[in-house]
């Protein structure tokens, strides 16, 4: 294979744990090579546990391709299951299903197998596709919890229209890739050379600069990732949730003469 060979060539390192800049002219896919040294040995994982987790994952990769796929159909089958708290529930189950399809099934076989063999442009997409989804999930949990706060709790006011859902629903996408934007920039394959010349690839999100500048960069986008997606949206929702059930519990209690 080219990649192969113009990787073993520029694999010339001096010094272990190094980036090899080659000495001649190679493919784009070759201007990152990483020398490891004459003790390191690429992970391999032996055929019982390898084949444990292939049939747990494709259980369950069976269930959520499935069980998505199931919600969707019912409810866009059928008439009188088009409310506005089911289209969320489409848009959830749609999330679930990209990332089902389009990153758990390709990022299961790279852990299997410790090498990316997917190429330089699917690793850009896998990795905006896995914080796309994720980033959209929450953010539709986020939105079926105050939906619900407002129609139960202020039963007067005007409701969400369907109209106003697919806004919503298009906001929430929209919102999530602005959040998933980098992996779009800064994703790429990295090659890896062993001791006897096996050749492992990587994909990952690395970012611009000098160890320091990549490092703060991607400590912030990490922190700001968490907070929208998982401290802001699990707030929101425990405050919506528990507030409902204080009204319930006080619904249910009988005035006392």
């Amino acid at each position: 294979m080219e990649e192969a060979q113009c990787c073993r060539q520029a694999a010339n390192c001096t010094t272990d744990n190094s980036t090899c800049l080659p000495t001649v002219a190679l493919p784009a896919l070759c201007e990152t090579v990483t020398c490891l040294g004459a003790t390191a040995e690429p992970i391999a994982m032996a055929w019982l546990p390898w084949l444990v987790w292939t049939v747990a994952f494709c259980l369950m990769l069976a269930v959520a391709i499935g069980g998505n796929s199931v919600v969707c159909w019912i409810i866009l089958a059928h008439r009188h299951m088009r409310t506005v708290t089911n289209y969320f529930l489409v848009n959830l189950s749609v999330a679930n299903l990209l990332m089902s399809c389009l990153n758990c099934s390709f990022n299961f076989i790279y852990m299997l197998n410790t090498d990316w063999p997917f190429g330089n442009t699917y690793c850009i997409i896998s990795n905006f596709m896995a914080n796309l989804t994720v980033a959209a999930s929450v953010l539709t949990l986020m939105a079926i919890a105050l939906e619900r706060y407002v129609v139960i709790l202020h039963p007067l006011r005007r409701r969400l229209s369907k109209r106003g859902a697919v806004g919503g629903m298009i906001g929430i996408w929209t919102a999530s890739a602005l959040l998933s934007a980098p992996c779009l920039l800064y994703s790429h394959v990295v090659t890896h050379v062993f001791s006897g010349g096996e050749i492992k690839r990587g994909c990952l999100v690395e970012w611009p600069g000098d160890p320091e500048v990549k490092s703060f960069s991607d400590y912030v986008y990490n922190m700001v990732f968490l907070i929208t997606t998982y401290v802001l949206p699990m707030l929101a929702m425990a405050v919506s949730y528990v507030i409902i059930g204080k009204w319930k519990n006080q619904e249910n209690v009988e005035p006392v003469n």
